[in-house]
């Protein structure tokens, strides 16, 4: 079954009609989904403390937490916002978030669950000119709580807080291999979600006409 598929079943089980006056609701993760954070993360920590960490090596989505020092996780990757050190986390990111960002059909958003490097953040996306997107929230409470009807994130465990009304495409990676969750699916990159979404919607609209 395709991405595409999953999320147009989601659309018609919550008897969603997308139109550019009710839009679909979309939040867009930052770290490890449209930056790279262990690119410049592992070879920094390595570097500090002697060790040989590669990707693959996190494996499961509270590593950070059982591996290493959080709050040197933390520190780390503040200190690469505030040095604007990161690298997209794939190609021509600029033009896949405009697909979604320049149609009426969608309001996205960039949420992250980083807090304290807002300013920096924003600058970082401005440098990399992903711009069509409607407004940046740095959040510190569950994502699921927020109005949002679509999450493209990498986070395995917001699945577990989502209602009935939203859905995930979880962002593939080495940490997140295992989600469980009838409300996500996985996506190998940003891309294929916004593709699929896009795909969905024009699914989910075509049968809507079809039964009129």
């Amino acid at each position: 079954m395709t991405i595409a598929t999953v999320i147009s079943e989601y659309l018609s089980d919550t008897d969603r009609v997308v139109t550019p006056d009710e839009p679909l609701r979309i939040a867009l993760d930052m770290e490890s989904v449209l930056v790279d954070t262990f690119g410049y993360f592992l070879p920094v920590y390595n570097n500090e403390f002697g060790t040989e960490y590669e990707r693959h090596d996190i494996d499961n989505w509270h590593w950070v937490r059982t591996e290493i020092e959080m709050h040197d996780f933390n520190r780390i990757v503040n200190e690469g916002w505030r040095d604007c050190a990161f690298d997209p986390a794939e190609d021509a990111l600029p033009e896949t978030v405009s697909i979604i960002g320049d149609d009426p059909r969608f309001h996205i958003d960039v949420v992250t669950a980083r807090t304290g490097v807002d300013s920096e953040m924003l600058s970082w996306l401005s440098k990399h000119e992903i711009t069509e997107f409607n407004n940046f929230h740095s959040v510190d409470v569950s994502k699921a709580t927020l109005d949002y009807e679509l999450f493209i994130d990498d986070n395995p465990t917001l699945v577990q807080d989502l209602s009935e009304s939203q859905f995930q495409i979880v962002i593939a990676g080495p940490h997140n291999l295992d989600v469980n969750g009838h409300r996500a699916v996985l996506s190998p990159s940003v891309r294929t979600a916004v593709d699929s979404v896009v795909e969905a919607v024009e699914r989910r609209t075509q049968t809507q006409q079809e039964s009129v």
